[in-house]
């Protein structure tokens, strides 16, 4: 009996010896190397097509419309007749109103009908030009030390003439158009909380009066280094990303810049080359021999974006 339990007890301790210090595989890294590039904020704020000229035209006297002589759409001439009012002031009852342009333009608003009864100051007409475009849009007010005039980006809206058989149409497909701002306010609305800003277009854009769309500006324009976010660890009150060198992983404190879309910009802590660990096959600590996995092509990751097909098992800290 005796016998048979120390043959059990050897073996048990062999088995334990085996199992405690036994070869462990070396972890299987993904990794990017880190590029510098140029980085920029992004602003986007909407924005609404409407014609340079905008002449609403007011009923100088109360009374009745008696004729329009012009329809809408129709293109008038400075000075042309636009309505013919019957005065219902005293006095003045026989004696008949002609209201003219006082601009050049298109019809693009008729408020009244033949018959109406009027009140001076009632607007009666709006006269527009579509061939001389702006962009309105409001900036808050803590962007408005980041643009100036002059100021370059883009304006995206779906709303435009395409012409197809020499008819124009509305196509829902985006397009974008390079702007630069014509105008800044310097003042700031005290309930919106925010400042005017104009784009004049050029003419022939393709672009409605009434159309609406998206004013993107990248500003603060500068050399830095950005990241995955996945790829940051944490340690207390500190951050700190993992990178390969010469087949050990290090941990390198860093500090962020800012967040954006996933990615974060590397504040200090890491050098332009570097390769950084984004995820692990297994736990990873300060000092461990770690391997690239097979496969991934570090130079394609310049931007920290995550290599596809990747185990999401993440380094970490050696406590």
């Amino acid at each position: 009996m005796k016998f048979a339990w120390l043959i059990f007890s050897i073996l048990a301790t062999s088995l334990s010896t085996n199992i405690s210090f036994g070869a462990e595989p070396t972890p299987e890294v993904v990794v990017t190397k880190v590029r510098s590039a140029i980085l920029s904020s992004e602003l986007s704020y909407p924005g609404r097509v409407s014609s340079v000229m905008n002449a609403a035209v007011q009923s100088p006297t109360d009374g009745i419309v008696r004729e329009i002589f012009v329809t809408l759409g129709s293109k008038v001439k400075k000075n042309q007749r636009l309505f013919r009012v019957k005065k219902s002031e005293p006095g003045f009852s026989y004696a008949p109103l002609t209201i003219v342009a006082p601009v050049e333009g298109f019809v693009s608003d008729l408020k009244v009908s033949m018959g109406s009864e009027i009140a001076r100051g009632q607007q009666l007409i709006t006269l527009t030009d579509p061939t001389h475009l702006k962009i309105s849009v409001e900036i808050a007010a803590q962007d408005l030390k980041l643009i100036h005039i002059g100021t370059v980006g883009e304006f995206i809206s779906s709303t435009a003439e395409s012409s197809a058989g020499g008819s124009s149409s509305s196509t829902a497909e985006a397009q974008s158009w390079p702007i630069r701002l014509s105008g800044v306010s310097p003042q700031v609305d005290p309930v919106t909380g925010t400042a005017s800003v104009e784009i004049l277009l050029s003419p022939n854009t393709g672009l409605l009066a009434g159309a609406l769309g998206q004013l993107k500006i990248n500003v603060n324009s500068h050399s830095g280094i950005q990241l995955a976010e996945s790829a940051l660890r944490y340690r207390g009150n500190k951050t700190f990303v993992s990178v390969v060198e010469k087949g050990v992983a290090r941990n390198l404190d860093v500090t962020i810049a800012g967040r954006s879309h996933g990615l974060v910009e590397i504040g200090s802590g890491l050098s332009d080359g570097a390769t950084v660990v984004l995820r692990s096959s297994s736990f990873v600590s300060d000092g461990d021999k770690v391997k690239i996995a097979e496969g991934d092509d570090t130079n394609s990751q310049k931007t920290g974006a995550p290599a596809k097909g990747a185990a999401a098992n993440g380094a970490a800290a050696k406590k």
